[in-house]
């Protein structure tokens, strides 16, 4: 067993494998200890990247060949918290975990929004839709874009999630159903502020 190792990667295209050659990175085509931590930098964003190790013996020649191409793995900007709680509403609706998603978008619809005075006697107050909400615009003009579309779907899967909650249990979905149409309205207030910016 090899107790030193060397660490090659690119850019992925698809359909490609890594190679002995593929030491164009900061951080790969050193031999270092099995050990040791290796860390690549200088990493382009929104790009997609594959790695592959070889091991060395000890007057390091290579020990049979390089090893198999990892996944792809893809790099990200720094995400703001909001952006993550979005990524865990979205895979949490997708499998069908509703309460997870519920709980994950409300975090960011309720530092968002804020109540408003109108009261409906046909909903139930411990279940408002966020037709009973407004936007706090001092934090939407404090907010990137991309954070604010990742709003937007947080928005969404909050409203998807309570229809599918309330279906769950035989429930009157009317609110819900007026959720979703706040939805958009409060999209359109948002491309429409940032429209004029």
């Amino acid at each position: 067993m090899t107790n030193r190792v060397c660490l090659f990667g690119q850019i992925s295209t698809g359909t490609n494998i890594v190679a002995l050659h593929n030491k164009n990175l900061a951080g790969t085509g050193s031999i270092f200890s099995a050990a040791e931590y290796r860390t690549t930098k200088n990493l382009k964003p929104n790009e997609k990247y594959i790695f592959a190790y070889a091991g060395y013996d000890h007057e390091d020649v290579i020990i049979d060949q390089i090893g198999a191409t990892s996944k792809e793995i893809e790099l990200y900007f720094s995400l703001p918290l909001n952006c993550i709680y979005h990524q865990i509403s979205k895979v949490a609706y997708d499998y069908g975990h509703y309460e997870i998603a519920k709980k994950n978008s409300k975090i960011v619809f309720n530092y968002f929004t804020e109540r408003t005075d109108l009261r409906d006697k046909l909903y139930d107050n411990k279940n408002l839709s966020v037709a009973f909400y407004k936007l706090k615009y001092d934090y939407v003009y404090r907010t990137c874009f991309y954070e604010l579309e990742s709003i937007i779907y947080c928005f969404y899967y909050f409203s998807k999630s309570m229809f599918e909650l309330k279906k769950q249990d035989h429930l009157d979905d009317t609110g819900v159903n007026i959720a979703s149409r706040q939805v958009i309205y409060i999209y359109l207030i948002i491309r429409k502020t940032f429209s004029k910016t």
